[in-house]
């Protein structure tokens, strides 16, 4: 049988048999022998086949179940656990915060013997050990327990112990910042209120922001100074804009060509797809120094009270809807 060569770029020719490109109509055509196909397979081992199938069905669901298992370690987080900030003048007992949150952080992952803790305390605050110690118990970052050891001869001994609490967990991994005055977290209020104008007039952002809530010890009047401002964001989908002929254009894709046109290199395939959410959070940030921005699900799910800052109404929200003629390159 005559072998052909076909035709190619130079250096890139490829040998066998030509095939000539094949139209959808026939490509769909050809999947009428998929079934028979199939039947000579279960009928040559079924168990193979069955076997490959559920191998198939495993591999397919395994992203899925890695998700969702990421879900389920993110939601067993304490609520506000990573947002928790302490002030870094604080001191307990003369001491510095640090001093006390490393204390709790370095020696209290499992329950830890009184005389231990005691023992620990003087190393780290000497004669101020015991202050220290029922301090942290009053503030629910320690509790006292009681733990039985049994021998396998003799009596049981019970042995008290100081266990870390969840508000202790927190403490011990937060944030160390310097508190400052009202009238600064007013300021940034007022500038991040600004700044949602702006993105919501850009017209180049895949993603708009729909409101704005405040919560926090900003709520709270009497407070005179705040460790930080802390804000839930909702975000809201921007209609992609038609291609200068008219044809609609995926919101997927619109935020993958903003991440490209950014120039930024590397990135997850998650950052290329969200890109517009990430991007309008980053301008609504914009790198202020004591702003925290939450998603309104974290709001929602901790339930605390809160105001709002900025909303748009149903109206502006059709506006977002609406394509428009894109004005750059196909």
């Amino acid at each position: 049988m005559a072998v052909e060569i076909a035709a190619g770029p130079p250096g890139s020719a490829t040998f066998g048999p030509s095939t000539p490109n094949r139209s959808l109509k026939e490509r769909v055509g050809a999947l009428k022998n998929l079934r028979p196909f199939l039947t000579m397979v279960w009928r040559t081992s079924r168990q193979l086949t069955a076997a490959s199938l559920v191998l198939r069905l495993i591999r397919a669901v395994l992203p899925v179940v890695t998700l969702f298992v990421g879900k389920l370690i993110i939601d067993s987080v304490p609520s506000g656990a990573a947002d928790m900030n302490l002030d870094r003048k604080e001191t307990i007992a003369g001491h510095p915060i640090k001093k006390v949150r490393d204390f709790l952080k370095n020696h209290f992952n499992d329950e830890v013997d009184v005389p231990r803790a005691q023992q620990l305390g003087a190393e780290y605050f000497g004669d101020d050990s015991d202050t220290i110690l029922a301090e942290l118990s009053k503030r629910g970052w320690l509790e006292e327990a009681k733990r039985t050891w049994k021998p396998a001869l003799g009596r049981a001994v019970v042995h008290a112990t100081y266990n870390r609490t969840q508000l202790g967990q927190q403490v011990a991994i937060a944030k160390l910042i310097a508190r400052f005055s009202r009238v600064k977290g007013d300021a940034i209020l007022t500038a991040l209120v600004e700044r949602a104008y702006q993105i919501n007039a850009n017209p180049e952002l895949c993603t708009y922001i729909k409101q704005l809530r405040l919560f926090g010890s900003m709520l709270d009047s009497s407070v005179l100074t705040v460790g930080d401002v802390d804000v839930a964001v909702e975000l809201g989908r921007r209609k992609p804009p038609l291609h200068q002929n008219g044809v609609s254009r995926d919101w997927v894709e619109w935020n993958i060509e903003r991440f490209e046109a950014s120039g930024r290199t590397g990135g997850s395939f998650l950052d290329r797809i969200c890109y517009g959410d990430i991007e309008v959070m980053r301008l609504l940030k914009s790198r202020v120094a004591g702003l925290s921005l939450h998603s309104l699900e974290d709001l929602n799910s901790i339930g605390a009270p809160s105001a709002p800052l900025f909303e748009i109404s149903p109206l502006e929200i059709a506006r977002f809807e609406v394509p428009t003629i894109s004005q750059g390159r196909e």
